[in-house]
């Protein structure tokens, strides 16, 4: 299987993981998180990390694509990441938020 993919496509996938970052933190749901971080949630700053293409020999033609967010304080400090996963047609399967 070949993927092609352009500059355009990886800042597409990272500004939708930005966007759903974003959608994260500002649910009702998550405002413990402000607590656990110690410092405004709209404070940190999210920089692109990686982006992976998972495969697996399970599901032949399809495949996960992983977009890594690192987070950090106004002085660089790293406090966490983000995970934005979806599969090859672009629906969201999974996120994952992490401070330490």
């Amino acid at each position: 299987m070949i993927i092609d993919v352009n500059k355009q496509d990886l800042s597409a996938l990272y500004d939708k993981a930005k966007e759903k970052y974003k959608e994260c933190i500002n649910n009702k749901e998550n405002e413990f998180l402000q607590k656990e971080v110690g410092a405004s949630l709209k404070s940190v700053m999210s920089k692109e990390k990686s982006i992976k293409i998972v495969f697996s020999p399970e599901f032949t033609g399809k495949y996960l694509v992983e977009i890594c967010l690192a987070l950090s304080d106004k002085d660089d400090s790293l406090l966490g990441e983000y995970m934005y996963v979806e599969n090859e047609k672009g629906d969201i399967i999974d996120d994952s938020l992490v401070f330490w």
